[in-house]
């Protein structure tokens, strides 16, 4: 409800951050600039899963911070058999979305205000790390300084490619932190490996349409 509410004004003000997202859902699913932005959301999404899993690593070792307990549905859902497995995995799409359009409302805002757009995406990402540092129990300089890092990056993509890739990082995101993950032989490697297929697949999917821009412009060369 907030993102249609602010659609309209993002589409006038800053119609950019929209481009690839309404291709794809006028079905232009091959479209390279959607397999572009949705490749940038994989490795974004990747790469801040990678860091807060190394963040956490490093911080139970030492003890300097710790995150407050979190229990999600999503990943016990996924363990109750095949059919909750795919209404899980459905569910990360609303959740991804919900993550998006606050950014990409938020930044509009900030930019109608501040007037300047990087200005803007500093703001916005400094008050955003600022609100993630909540879910700790106790933090120092290192730990906020990871939040800004992958708030930065969020609002990088957002400010560069749109809501598209915002929501694609953040799916991922979600998959990779929240669904059961695991590289031993157990009962749930079903998930795991489902998941990271699934993941890989969205990857390679989204690589080949970026790479028929390519081969478009070599046939047109020749």
């Amino acid at each position: 409800q907030l993102f249609i509410a602010f659609e309209p004004y993002v589409r006038r003000i800053w119609p950019q951050t929209l481009i690839s997202w309404s291709r794809l859902i006028e079905g232009r699913w091959r479209d390279p600039l959607v397999g572009d932005h949705i490749l940038i959301g994989v490795a974004v999404g990747c790469a801040a899963a990678l860091f807060v899993t190394l963040a956490h690593f490093a911080w139970r070792i030492t003890g300097s911070a710790s995150a407050a307990p979190h229990v999600d549905t999503l990943g016990v859902l996924s363990l109750n058999g095949a059919r909750q497995t795919f209404a899980a995995a459905a569910e990360v799409v609303p959740r991804s979305l919900l993550v998006a359009a606050p950014v990409i409302a938020g930044l509009v805002v900030l930019r109608l205000w501040l007037k300047r757009t990087w200005l803007a995406a500093g703001l916005f990402a400094l008050v955003q790390a600022l609100v993630w540092s909540t879910q700790f129990e106790a933090w120092n300089v290192g730990a906020l300084l990871l939040l800004l890092i992958i708030a930065g990056l969020i609002v990088f993509v957002a400010v560069r490619c749109g809501f598209l890739a915002v929501a694609v990082a953040s799916g991922v995101y979600i998959a990779l932190m929240r669904m059961p993950l695991t590289l031993e032989a157990t009962w749930y490697t079903g998930v795991s490996v489902g998941t990271l297929l699934a993941l890989g697949a969205i990857a390679a999917f989204a690589a080949n349409n970026s790479l028929r821009r390519s081969s478009s412009l070599r046939r047109s060369l020749t």
